[in-house]
């Protein structure tokens, strides 16, 4: 359905707001100008039905609204931090013995979608908590040195 294009009068002379100050413009410009107007105020007429927030409500004089949604993807640098720390941690499993590669990938790889509790972890290796605790950071600090090397 084709929405109908409002006819304006014929005017002898067609002027805009600008910077306070009214501005003669041509009729297209004029025409064009009001049906952004209409535009901009439909939307936001839509947005308050909807109660949906603009980004451009959060400005205030200090900070601009876009600044305070963070950007979910990475920048380049962090890209490259996160290939290097992976590097260095692949490394350093290396590392480890078999029995200490065994609990890391028990404890953070076992299940895909979490990382298993040490209460988990103590049970499946028929161990107390405490020893799983101190294992664990045993292992944690043993690899923090590896990959400081």
């Amino acid at each position: 359905m084709k929405v109908k294009e409002r006819e304006f009068k014929e005017r002898e002379r067609y002027v805009i707001p600008v910077n306070r100050q009214l501005i003669d413009v041509s009729r297209e410009i004029y025409v064009t100008y009001y049906k952004s107007l209409r535009r901009e105020k439909y939307l936001e007429e839509r947005d308050i039905k909807n109660g949906t927030v603009s980004v451009d409500a959060l400005d205030t004089l200090e900070i601009r609204g876009v600044d305070i949604i963070p950007d979910p993807d990475p920048t380049p640098e962090e890209v490259m931090v996160n290939k290097d720390t992976h590097r260095l941690l692949h490394k350093a499993l290396e590392g480890l013995s078999s029995l200490e590669l065994e609990f890391v990938l028990l404890m953070y790889y076992s299940d895909p979608n979490k990382t298993l509790s040490q209460h988990g972890v103590a049970k499946r290796l028929e161990i107390s908590q405490p020893a799983v605790k101190k294992r664990h950071d045993k292992i944690i600090e043993k690899l923090r040195k590896l990959m400081k090397v």
